[in-house]
């Protein structure tokens, strides 16, 4: 299911809002949702640190 950027989605209790974010952290089609009456910001693996592979 695609969202326009700010879309506003209800989920029952829960009002989300859908923002674009272009390549953070991966692809074009990358974007967070806000929960507005929480100002929750759902935001996947925004936070983790990539791994170091070091080779064998």
């Amino acid at each position: 299911m695609e969202h326009a950027d700010g879309e506003a989605i209800l989920l029952g209790n829960h009002l989300v809002r859908w923002l674009d974010a272009p390549h953070v952290p991966h692809a074009w089609e990358c974007g967070f949702l806000m929960e507005e009456r929480t100002s929750t910001l759902l935001c996947g693996d925004l936070f983790i640190k990539p791994r170091i592979h070091q080779g064998r």
